[in-house]
């Protein structure tokens, strides 16, 4: 069956389906990551979205779902040059194109991802919908395609945090990672509270093997049943959509700032939530920043470091002054965006990065965050 991309703006790219033969409209975005396609798509961030691979072959060893950082695929749809849906290695529990089809999720092939990808490089991130077309259908009508852009020009993204994140709280319980002969003592074991937005599993995993108690919330918690379970800290994790519209998550980590003087850090999602609640303002990329290879630089030193990323909204200079001293601590090298703020003044460790430095996939480059975080807590006890 064929099937056809059409964006806002007109333009059709045309490719083959396979997996679910529903149409969706979503906004179109795409990924220069080029392995790890599991840990990819089931990152919670891409929801609402269909991504578009721009590495040329996708599913060559099936799916293993140790691998996965959430309990499914979250994307809207997949567009992929080559796929190899049926391929499995020794360790996969089941082919690629399988485990797309249990969750519902269109997927379409022998598209031209480079003209498309370039085509979202120059004119942004677009909204669209995938149209399967009936057997014998070379395309659509004139009268079609201008009903199909009416209904994607009024379509808006709706809040995608509800739908990914946790219904229940839950507790991931510490790792005693001692090296082997090891005499000295075990730093002493924090409670780490983290607001899941959407939150990748390998963040828990960063926290829980550096001897971390991990009490995880879902994104409406209040303060006080968050508080309740006596953290040492709080974590501010990534998730979908526009922070702006974040309204009451935003209000929370406020009265969290306000009123416990507890060390929090945010990545991604939490680092604009984070930067929003301290009175400053977030915009949104023209094509975002999706990929397993974004430098960035540590102001502090001048030090490049690769990065994983995976958001279409930045947090903006204006107002940095005002906003609990903010210090831009990381930009990136391609654009200049924010990349990590400090909040200096306010009697505890507070700070925010905008890229993954739990990676997964990518590179493990800043991985030493995870451990600066926890470092600062304990010293900030003594």
């Amino acid at each position: 069956m064929k099937a056809i991309i059409l964006l806002e703006d007109g333009c059709e790219y045309t490719g083959t389906a396979a997996g679910s033969q529903q149409d969706v409209i979503c906004e179109f975005v795409f990924t220069t990551t080029m392995t790890g396609y599991v840990k990819l798509l089931t990152d919670p961030s891409y929801s609402g979205q269909g991504v578009v691979m721009t590495f040329p072959e996708v599913g060559n060893y099936g799916v293993y779902t140790g691998q996965a950082e959430a309990s499914r695929p979250w994307l809207s749809c997949l567009i992929v040059r080559t796929l190899n849906g049926d391929s499995q290695d020794p360790r996969s529990d089941q082919a690629f194109l399988d485990w797309l089809q249990q969750y519902q999720i269109p997927v379409v092939s022998q598209v031209d991802t480079r003209a498309l990808t370039r085509h979202l490089r120059t004119h942004g991130s677009l909204r669209g919908k995938l149209i399967h077309l009936q057997d014998g259908t070379s395309g659509l009508t004139a009268a079609q395609k201008a009903e199909q852009l009416s209904e994607i020009r009024a379509w808006q993204m709706s809040p995608q945090i509800p739908l990914v994140s946790m219904a229940d709280p839950r507790h991931v319980a510490a790792e005693q990672n001692r090296e082997p002969g090891s005499v000295a003592e075990p730093e002493r074991e924090l409670t780490i509270a983290v607001i899941d937005y959407g939150a990748k599993e390998s963040m828990i995993k960063a926290l829980a093997h550096l001897n971390c108690q991990v009490c995880e919330f879902p994104h409406d918690v209040s303060a006080e049943t968050l508080l309740s379970c006596k953290p040492d800290g709080i974590l501010l994790a990534n998730g979908p959509g526009d922070p702006a519209v974040c309204t009451e998550e935003i209000a929370v980590i406020r009265t969290l700032l306000q009123h416990s003087q507890l060390p929090v850090m945010g990545i991604c999602m939490g680092h604009q939530l984070l930067a929003l609640a301290m009175g400053l303002k977030t915009g949104k990329l023209p094509f975002g920043h999706r990929g397993g290879n974004h430098p960035v630089r540590r102001l502090a030193d001048g030090r490049i470091f690769i990065t994983a990323q995976n958001h279409g909204y930045v947090v903006l200079p204006e107002g940095l002054e005002q906003a609990g001293a903010a210090r831009i601590s990381y930009e990136s090298v391609q654009d200049g965006t924010i990349e990590g703020l400090t909040y200096t003044g306010l009697g505890r460790p507070v700070f925010s990065v905008q890229f993954h430095p739990e990676a997964n996939p990518g590179p493990e480059d800043t991985a030493f965050i995870f451990e600066d975080f926890t470092t600062q807590i304990r010293e900030d006890q003594r």
